[in-house]
């Protein structure tokens, strides 16, 4: 059964509204899941890019996402990373030895 079918006609569309104005305001950097009042800012080791987001999606590999991304930043050159979700620059490690790392790897 479908949530709008369980709403009285007058609370479905006060739902609505008020989803519109919360996805209107739910800028990138933050996500805003079915059911929540405020835009939550996007947790550490995710990126959130668009405004309205419902989900934040996963930092990838040879980046890094502190709280509050909204694009994932690259490891810088002479680092790598190899773990998606890294939260910090100190997740990105030093090259090895004889080799040389581009920014984003």
């Amino acid at each position: 059964m479908l949530f709008w079918m369980l709403l009285p006609r007058r609370n479905y569309r006060a739902h609505m509204v008020s989803r519109r104005v919360l996805l209107s305001q739910c800028y990138s950097g933050c996500y805003c899941p079915e059911g929540t009042s405020e835009p939550i800012w996007c947790p550490a080791g995710y990126y959130c890019p668009n405004s309205g987001m419902e989900e934040p999606q996963l930092c990838s590999t040879g980046h890094y996402c502190p709280q509050g991304t909204d694009v994932p930043t690259p490891c810088p050159a002479g680092t790598y990373s190899m773990t998606n979700g890294a939260p910090t620059v100190d997740d990105c490690f030093p090259c090895y030895s004889g080799c040389y790392c581009l920014e984003g790897t």
